[in-house]
């Protein structure tokens, strides 16, 4: 039996779009979202709720995976996301929380959260629907350039705070929260570009920009020490606009 060529050998290998190193083949079940949020937010009939971007339901039954990166990539996403899980879900790790009120506004001062962790499952997020969307949807969450640094980040494990940050706000709704998730969608607040999801009644949004953040939302953003300020709003009204936001943080007492 003839040795086989080198293209022949490379066409056996694929590039893992993620850490970018040649494999034999992706994970076959990557997850978008992670899955314990998926078995969470599932009703009795096995569905889910998403919420499109211009305020839908969709239903999914098809579960959250694809393949996207190589078994190495998807590896390093399981520990941010049992961190979160066990914050949000199963609450086992604390989180200090000190509500305050400035009427109209009301809001939570968190402390004690592992920044860091936090900070590297909502870059882990970002990736992972990224590539969904551009396998499956043709499009794109952010720019090539920003996925490539963010991606960068993320595998060094790296809390850069002026870089991609991250803002955390608590909805309420009369409906049930935590039936519904919203996919990772981009937004554009104060003429910058972000990216934002909910999970379990918590609305995320990371700003994707190269240029100097937004004064008034600078005090919200997520801290590697793990202080935050987290805005409770009304779940239908941020769908809307950030304005009731912007008016809040432009108005704390420092």
């Amino acid at each position: 039996m003839g040795l086989e060529t080198g293209s022949a050998l490379e066409n056996k290998f694929v590039q893992c779009p993620c850490c970018l190193m040649m494999v034999d083949k992706l994970h076959p079940r990557s997850h978008i979202i992670p899955a314990f949020i998926a078995k969470t937010l599932a009703d009795e009939k096995g569905r889910i709720f998403i919420l499109g971007s211009n305020g839908t339901k969709k239903v999914s039954q098809s579960g959250f995976y694809k393949s996207i990166v190589c078994n190495e990539c998807e590896i390093k996403f399981g520990p941010y996301d049992t961190f979160f899980a066990r914050c949000f879900k199963d609450k086992i790790i604390p989180i200090n929380i000190e509500t305050k009120l400035q009427a109209p506004f009301e809001y939570e001062i968190w402390s004690g959260v592992d920044g860091q962790k936090l900070y590297m499952f909502c870059l882990s997020i970002i990736l992972r629907a990224h590539l969904y969307i551009s396998k499956e949807i043709s499009g794109n969450l952010v720019g090539e350039a920003h996925f490539r640094k963010i991606t960068d980040i993320f595998l060094n494990g790296e809390f850069i705070e002026t870089d991609y940050p991250i803002m955390i706000r608590k909805l309420s709704s009369a409906q049930n929260l935590e039936t519904i998730i919203q996919f990772p969608i981009k937004m554009r607040i104060g003429g910058h570009n972000t990216v934002k999801w909910t999970f379990f009644g918590l609305e995320f949004t990371a700003f994707i920009s190269s240029h100097e953040k937004p004064d008034e939302f600078k005090a919200a953003f997520l801290k590697e020490n793990g202080t935050c300020i987290v805005i409770k709003e009304n779940f239908e009204q941020s769908q809307k606009i950030h304005n009731f936001t912007k008016l809040f943080l432009s108005n704390i007492k420092k």
